[in-house]
This record gives structure tokens, sequence and C-alpha cells, in this order.
């Protein structure tokens, strides 16, 4: 039958292109096989200018470069595709970086706030009363040194409390 040396040619064509190491092989590779093709018909047939350029020979020529150009053009989509990949790779492994910095900087402003909060709702409150008790120990201490003496010791044990309590807070109590 006509035809069916260019037909089996032209349909095995992505063969060469799927399974050759790279496109100089693939080129190569199919260009053996056109010629193949071309020789086997030229015996199968002989060799008559007017078919010539009507079968077998003519379609395995026109097939073999519109594959070739073909898979080169996918070749240029595969690269480019590939190009855009480790590009978009590359960035996504920047803006992980970039969130993990974030959730740092976010655990630590969190953390920052909460002992913030802490010294607040503590320490404040125990500086409010050694600030209280220091002004009514001085406001007594001419009339009532024995109440001042305890304002003092109130004093120190508040101080006391909330030395340790900072030590708590920052983590370094003994």
């Amino acid at each position: 039958m006509r035809g069916d040396g260019a037909a089996l040619f032209i349909v095995s064509l992505p063969h060469f292109w799927l399974f050759a190491r790279n496109p100089r092989h693939a080129i190569a590779f199919s260009a053996a096989a056109a010629a193949a093709t071309v020789a086997g018909s030229i015996r199968h047939q002989g060799w008559h200018a007017e078919e010539f350029f009507t079968g077998n020979v003519t379609f395995t020529l026109i097939g073999w470069v519109a594959g070739v150009l073909i898979g080169l053009g996918m070749v240029r989509v595969v690269e480019q595709s590939d190009e855009r990949a480790r590009r978009l790779s590359s960035e996504l492994e920047s803006t992980q970086l970039r969130l993990a910095e974030a959730h740092r900087l976010q655990g630590a402003t969190e953390e920052r706030e909460r002992l913030a909060r802490e010294i607040h709702d503590t320490l404040a409150q125990g500086f409010a009363s050694i600030i209280v008790l220091a002004e009514a120990a001085r406001s007594s201490l001419g009339t009532d040194p024995g109440r001042s003496a305890q304002h003092l010791v109130s004093i120190e044990n508040t101080a006391r409390e909330n030395f340790a309590e900072a030590r708590v807070l920052v983590g370094s109590a003994p």
C-alpha cells in the first residue's frame, strides 16, 4: 500500500522526542528513521521522479521537517515552563522564609505584650503599694514612730515580693 511507510513514520515521530536524551538525539534518530523510510520506499517502488514528489518520500520529508519544528517548539515550551517552575519555587522559598521571620517576630511581640501585661498586673500594683506605704510612713513619722516602722516593714515585704515576682517573670527564679 502506498503511504504506509510515511504514515508509520509520521505516527512514530513523537516517540523520538519523548525517548531521546536531548533534541539533538531526537533530530538525529528521526532523520535516520526518515532516511530509512525514504530508502525503503525507493527500494519498494523504485526511483521515479514523478512519484518522488507525490508519494511516501515527500510525505516523509515534510513530516520530518514538521516534526523537527514542532519538537523544537515543544522543547522550548518545556524549557520555559521549567524555568518558570524554578523561579516560582525560588519565590516560594523566599516567601516561606519571610513568613517564618514574620511568625518569629509576631511571637516575640506577643511575648513582650504578655510580659508587659504581667508587669502591669503584678509589679505595678506592688510598686503602687510601696508608694502608698512610704507616704503613710512619712506622714506618721513625727506623730507615731511605731506606725512608721510598721509601714517600713510592709514596704520591705512588698519590695521583696515584687523582686521575687520580677525574677519569676523573666524566668530566673531561684
